[in-house]
Parts: C-alpha cells; structure tokens; sequence
C-alpha cells in the first residue's frame, strides 16, 4: 500500500554494523599541553582540545569525568607512559568525539562561564565574538547572533583595536547548562555518519562549528538561519486568521521523512521533534514555481533542518538506551507515543509519532489527540475539514499502530516516497514555489516584531 520496499545496498549495511563508532584508545599521557593516543603520538596543545581540569601540573581525567557528571573510569591514569590503562567503560564515544573533534571543542570545567552582554565583545577559548542581539529566549537556553571581531591591522605585525562589522553576523550561539556537551556529542556522531555513507542530506541537522563546555553553562556556535521555524510559519498564518496550504504541509512532511530516516539509520533518536526545533532551510538560491521531488532547481536547498538534540537517545549505548545525562524529560500527556503510554521503553516511535504532532499542528494548529479503539490507534480527529483527508488518514494510522522494531529506515523511506508521489501528483505542487516566498515574507515582518519585543526584555 506504501510503495516498494527498498533495500540497504551490501555496502551501506555493513557500515551500519560497525555503528560509526571509531575505534577504542587509551590515553597514555597526561598533561595539560599535550593529549597522545595508542600510538603515541602526541598533538600540540595549540591545536588540541583544551582540557582544563584542577589547577596542577598534572590533568586529572577522573576529575574531568566527574565534573561532566560521568562515571569514575575504573582505571586508574597517572603521568606514566608505560602502563597504559584500558579506555573507559562509561562512555568511549563522547571521550572519543573529545579527541576526534578536538579543533571544535574547548572544556574548560573549572572556570566559570563568561556572562553574555549585548552588544558587548565575549571571549571564548582564544577567540572573539561580537553579540550582536538575543534570537530567542526558552526555559533551557537562550540563542544570540554572533559576529567574529577581527583585530585592526596598523602593519608591521601590530594590531589595534578590535573591530566588529554587524552586518556580516553569521553566526548563532546556544547557551544552555552544563549538559550541553550531550548535545555536543550527538551532533558529531551524526556528523561523522554522514561523512562515513558520504551522504549529502547533512543540511537536516545543525552542525556545531564550535563547542565550549565550562562549569555551568555550555556555548554552542552554529550557522545562524534567517528564515526562522516551523513555529514562525504556523504563527504568520495564525495573525491572518488562515491555515498553511495542504500541500506545503505535505512538503513539510516529506522533508522531516528525510531527516529522521538518516537518524534512524545512524542508531538516533532524536526525542523533541517539535515546530521550535525546525528551522526553515534556504540558502537564497531562485526555487522554481514547480516543485522537483529530486531537488533540482534549487529545491535542495530549500526544506528543514533539525535542531535542539539535547534530549536524543543514542540507541548505541550499553546503558539502557539513554543518554549520558539520564533519562532525560520523556514526553509526556498529549506528547506520548502510543508505546509509552503502554510502558515500554523508549525508541524509534518517539520520533515518529512527533512527525504526526508536527504535522497534525500545521493542519489545525491545535495538539494532536489520539485514541484507542477497535484494536488500533487512531486519531481523535477525523481529517473532515482536510482536503486529504484520505492520505492523513492512512499515514497518521500507519504511524501510529508501527511499532519501533518495524519503524526502519526503510519503512519512512517508503513512506515518505508514497508521500512524494501524492504530492506530485497534486495540481498545487506547481505551486509550492510561491507559497514558500510569500511565507518567508511573512516570516520576515514577524521576526522584525519579534526583535523589537526581545530588545524591550
């Protein structure tokens, strides 16, 4: 009824067994200037990850550990290179992202973290950043538009005072707790997938191009995306007292399909899909009126990218299934999928039962309600009101009653393919181009809004 089922090619599996895991290493040295691996083989601090653990002469990775909220490793490291100890049991992928990712990652878990003044220069590590005003505002972080300052060149090797230019901020900044190097963790492992397969969907996840984990706070750099979430959509057609067109939000649809279908494969969870967490993705190149299932004229650089992995579940953990920071806060009430509320544990319909409720929210703009009846689940709505009503119908069913062990990344692959056909199908794909420009200008007036209402915080 979906469509074919298409298999993992020979190759792909057998780089979805080894589970992207890099290889296990020891530490044989430590001292706060150089890190070395098995081999030996010392890197300069100046390019290496920045540890800094109590003030010695010496780094102390047990304290490290503790600090990041980890398990004592059961071994004990000393400044001895000969005896060199097993790595640790707790968590051999975040120690390895640490080393593997050492240019983007600065651990500073002694020092306080610096306060973030608008308008200000904030130093981080040995670099400076311009904060140039507050994107957005949660009760577990706050998100700010960042420029690089450069120092003013007087020649001769001599440098004056450091300039910022405003109108070439790039960057976004998220700070969050302490907790953040989780989030850290996961998107380089997603990272270092995309890179293993070659795949070049990676615009579906937000990439880190900098990590700074300090006692309390962590601070996250990112590309900065003007054109907003998923939420900003919905609200722009809220203030005109309209409902998103069906077909964009088939579109919507087929583009989060994407990306949980290469989180799946990556063994991911991703566990918050929600409008907040979807960033409107163009990168200002013309899109054609008609929409091109295959991305040609300029609709792959046009869809969604996913943010905010805080809560992700790396299903290739020996401990239970959680991440390093616990359980986390599950879903719950209206958000539960159909296999919490019956008590299993955690997994892949997280993710998918949150398409729904994305989807369910552009519809009606109103949270998803489900019911069991007749053996299956369905939902409380009848899709009356929708133009599809058949296909919501089918596809909401088909999600709702699949449980994890069946939600493969072959089964939203042909999902989303039986979606793709639907859409191409429709008279109104012609017409996607203009509804996606005339959002963005709507997106624009309600953003500037928005910045006049941070700025009065």
């Amino acid at each position: 009824m979906m469509g074919t089922n298409l298999e993992i090619s020979p190759e792909e599996l057998r780089a979805l067994q080894a589970r992207y895991q890099p290889p296990a290493f020891t530490f044989t040295v430590i001292e706060p200037s150089k890190l070395c691996d098995t081999t030996g083989a010392s890197r300069p601090h100046d390019s290496n990850i920045s540890i800094l653990g109590e003030e010695t002469s010496t780094l102390n990775l047990s304290s490290v550990y503790k600090k990041l909220n980890f398990d004592t490793p059961s071994v004990n490291i000393s400044q001895s290179s000969t005896n060199k100890p097993q790595p640790p049991a707790c968590s051999p992928a975040f120690v390895s992202d640490l080393y593997r990712c050492s240019d983007r990652l600065t651990v500073k878990i002694s020092d306080a973290a610096p306060e973030v003044r608008l308008d200000e220069l904030l130093t981080l590590g040995r670099e400076c950043y311009g904060v140039q005003k507050l994107l957005s505002v949660s009760s577990t972080a706050h998100v700010y538009l960042l420029g690089k300052v450069v120092e003013e060149d007087h020649g001769e090797g001599e440098c004056g005072d450091p300039l910022y230019d405003p109108e070439d901020a790039t960057l976004a900044m998220k700070v969050s707790g302490a907790e953040g190097h989780w989030e850290f963790h996961i998107v380089q492992r997603i990272a270092r997938a995309l890179a293993l397969l070659k795949e070049r969907r990676g615009g579906y996840f937000v990439d880190y191009s900098r990590g700074f984990v300090y006692r309390d706070k962590t601070f996250l750099l990112m590309r900065y995306y003007d054109q907003g979430t998923l939420m900003d959509a919905l609200e722009t057609y809220k203030r005109e007292q309209k409902k998103m067109q069906e077909e964009l939000v088939i579109f919507y649809c087929i583009e989060l399909l994407k990306a949980i279908e290469l989180l799946h494969r990556f063994n991911v969870v991703h566990g918050n899909i929600a409008l907040e967490n979807l960033l409107i993705r163009a990168d200002g190149r013309s899109l054609s009126e008609s929409w091109h299932p295959d991305g040609s004229s300029g609709w792959a650089a046009h869809g969604l990218t996913l943010i905010d992995f805080r809560k992700s579940l790396d299903m290739d953990q020996p401990d239970g299934k959680q991440g390093l920071c616990g359980t986390g806060e599950l879903s719950s009430g209206l958000r539960a999928c159909p296999e919490l509320r019956d008590g299993h544990s955690p997994s892949f319909q997280i993710d998918t039962f949150d398409v729904l409720f994305v989807v369910f929210s552009l519809l009606y703009a109103s949270p998803l309600n489900i019911v069991f009846a007749n053996g299956k689940w369905s939902p409380a709505c009848a899709f009356e009101s929708c133009a599809h009503a058949a296909l919501w119908k089918e596809i909401f069913e088909l999600f709702l009653n699949t449980t994890s062990a069946k939600t493969t990344p072959c089964f939203l692959q042909s999902a989303r393919l039986r979606l793709e056909v639907y859409l191409k199908g429709q008279s109104a794909s012609s017409r996607l181009g203009a509804f996606i420009r005339r959002q963005s200008i709507n997106i624009f007036n309600l953003r500037y809004l928005k910045d006049q209402e941070l700025e009065d915080l």
